[in-house]
């Protein structure tokens, strides 16, 4: 099973990378869920808006796609709280 996919998977592997290349693979913050979300997206992809026609316009540069995005969220203290997957095809 891919290290993403289990609770706390993300956080275990920021931990043994180190946080100075954490941004390698994610965005970490420490805001609030909703507003982590929005964050993470914008800076992701350099969006200005969480419009669905900008997130689809950044992932279907370059032509015919399919990702899978994953979102995760752990609180300060180590508990997974949250997270989902999304394939997105175009």
């Amino acid at each position: 099973m891919h290290p993403f996919a289990t609770p706390l998977g993300s956080r275990r592997v920021i931990e043994q990378i180190g946080l100075d290349r954490a941004g390698q693979f994610g965005i970490l913050t420490n805001a609030e869920p909703g507003e982590a979300l929005f964050i993470a997206l914008t800076r992701l992809w350099g969006l200005d808006s969480l419009e669905a026609r900008n997130l689809a316009g950044a992932l279907a540069e370059g032509g015919p796609f399919a990702h899978l995005v994953r979102y995760s969220h752990t609180e300060p203290e180590g508990k997974d709280s949250g997270g989902y997957s999304v394939t997105v095809i175009g």
